[in-house]
């Protein structure tokens, strides 16, 4: 992901701007899967999901896990509007609903020349790591729970995947310290 893309979606962020869904259709209940536009960070795509899995058996899982993806962030967006600034879950949160909107971007990236089977199923593995994260931070959040500490195994896992999606973890939670602090 460009660097002005990051500075997008942190900008996106810091204005407080409204939740809403990634996805207006998910290509598992309707016959397409369509990412909505958002301005500045990724254009709409739109996919055929019946033509695609007859191409592209793993875009299944790409919905699936779109579709997740889109519930956690819309699930982390409201939530966090009632948790404390000086809350440290506040700014896990954010760092996955910020992930996730890159898991989108780099989605969109992957899915418009598609170039194979292979980065797709990557995209896949990686974004379900950013998905299980999530929805485990989410579940501490609601459960008033201290964060657990990482082990350094799960600690490169989520690096990689991070990097992957073009975010550098220290710089993000740099940024969102900044926007909090």
């Amino acid at each position: 992901m460009e660097k002005l893309v990051y500075k997008y979606i942190i900008e996106n962020i810091a204005q407080g701007s409204s939740c809403r869904r990634l996805l207006d259709k998910d290509g598992i209940n309707s016959p397409d899967l369509i990412v909505s536009r958002l301005p500045k960070i990724f254009d709409e795509l739109v996919i055929n999901m019946k033509s695609a899995r007859i191409k592209t058996p793993k875009i299944g899982d790409t919905a699936s896990i779109a579709k997740n993806l889109d519930e956690y962030q819309y699930l982390i967006c409201s939530e966090v509007s009632s948790i404390p600034d000086q809350n440290p879950i506040k700014l896990e949160l954010q760092k996955y609903r910020i992930s996730i909107i890159a898991c989108f971007a780099k989605l969109i990236d992957v899915l418009k020349p598609f170039n194979g089977e292979h980065e797709l199923e990557l995209w896949n593995s990686l974004a379900k790591l950013i998905l299980v994260k999530s929805s485990e931070t989410l579940a501490i959040a609601r459960t008033k729970q201290d964060t657990p500490r990482r082990s350094v195994k799960e600690d490169e896992d989520l690096s990689n995947a991070l990097n992957y999606f073009g975010i550098v973890e220290k710089d993000l939670e740099t940024d969102l310290r900044k926007l909090y602090i």
